[in-house]
């Protein structure tokens, strides 16, 4: 968890760059802070992080499942 983090926060700039090109009518700074952070955390194990420690399957489903729990947008219950 602390490279993760220490991850993010030298290459926030970086990713913060990247997801607003990906997402331009989503600006980061206009998303809650949870949201942000968890897009902030799959993006650096996608982009930056070791695919033998984090393969891309594993990063994104992470990002998701943590979404679900944590984030803004709740999905629909059954």
């Amino acid at each position: 968890m602390e490279n993760l983090l220490n991850g993010v926060l030298e290459k926030q700039k970086d990713i913060d760059l990247i997801i607003e090109k990906a997402a331009p009518d989503w600006p980061i700074n206009k998303n809650n802070i949870i949201d942000r952070n968890i897009l902030r955390m799959g993006s650096f194990e996608l982009l930056f992080a070791d695919r033998t420690q984090v393969p891309p399957k594993v990063a994104i489903n992470e990002a998701i499942e943590l979404s679900k729990s944590f984030g803004e947008i709740h999905p629909a219950s059954s």
